[in-house]
């Protein structure tokens, strides 16, 4: 069932998504981003057309350039790349060369977003990444998406990992629980700043049932302190036939399934089914 918190979530995530893609193309990356194996550059040098093109970095973190050989450009940023190309070519190749390097392909850093979203996987880090960008990148969180979020990030000095990280208790990982309704809702803090190496997992919503004489039964969202009431209309409300003061609430207790008579005002649990009865005429 799509609920307004879901409706909510598809309308901002589908700005974010077409924000995440406008910025893909015209937001320049931050200057203090840290080339790597496989990132692609564009090398120019001023009247000197066969020194300009594109280059691969190599696994050993170098790019073969013109004249000079190697360059060191893995753990660099572009700007000290350019500067050694520069140096390395007016010693003795060239006077005063005006030299450029920009950034084409981020392949070398990414984040992972698994769980309930449309499309799981790694998301390339191309620039400043926040939490909510990332989620738009992967496709939005699906109607099964809960509302809490899961931050896990390697501690530092740990090498960056090469797949997504587990939620484990331990010296290596940090995991940190956010709330993409107050993301929404702009509170700053919790849309963070994403690095190279953290996996954002989106757990699958609890839920509970409304079963009976309403007017949408089947599976809700559960939301912390949902009350009888509020899966109720949920569910679209009672029809002309339900017994609002017959409500029952099915619940696990102890392993055991028990039917417990309910108060609209009732707090409801994950897992539970409320039943909605016909009225006695």
């Amino acid at each position: 069932m799509r609920t307004f918190v879901n409706r909510l979530v598809a309308t901002t995530l589908a700005v974010a998504l077409l924000a995440a893609s406008h910025a893909a193309h015209a937001q320049a990356p931050p200057a203090d981003y840290l080339l790597g194996r496989s990132d692609v550059l564009s090398i120019a040098v001023y009247e000197q057309a066969e020194l300009t093109g594109k280059f691969t970095i190599a696994a050993d973190g170098t790019i073969t350039f013109p004249l000079i050989g190697r360059v060191e450009a893995g753990g660099k940023t572009a700007r000290a790349v350019e500067v050694e190309i520069r140096t390395r070519l007016a010693d003795g190749y060239l006077r005063s060369p005006q030299v450029t390097v920009e950034i084409l392909e981020f392949n070398s850093q990414r984040i992972f977003v698994v769980g309930a979203v449309s499309k799981p996987g790694p998301v390339p880090v191309t620039g400043a990444l926040t939490l909510l960008e990332a989620l738009a990148a992967a496709g939005g969180p699906t109607e099964s998406a809960g509302s809490d979020l899961m931050l896990v990030r390697a501690r530092a000095g740990a090498a960056a990992p090469t797949g997504p990280l587990l939620p484990t208790e331990g010296d290596d990982v940090t995991t940190t629980r956010l709330s993409l309704r107050d993301i929404e809702n702009g509170v700053i803090r919790e849309n963070v700043a994403l690095r190279h190496g953290d996996t954002l997992i989106v757990p699958r919503a609890e839920a509970v049932f409304v079963l009976g004489q309403v007017n949408s039964p089947g599976e809700v969202p559960f939301q912390r302190g949902m009350t009888v009431s509020r899966a109720l209309a949920l569910a679209g409300g009672l029809t002309q036939l339900g017994s609002e003061g017959r409500v029952r609430i099915v619940r696990t207790v102890n392993g055991e399934m028990k039917e417990l008579k309910a108060k609209l005002s009732d707090v409801l649990e994950p897992g539970d089914t409320v039943k909605v009865p016909t009225r006695l005429f």
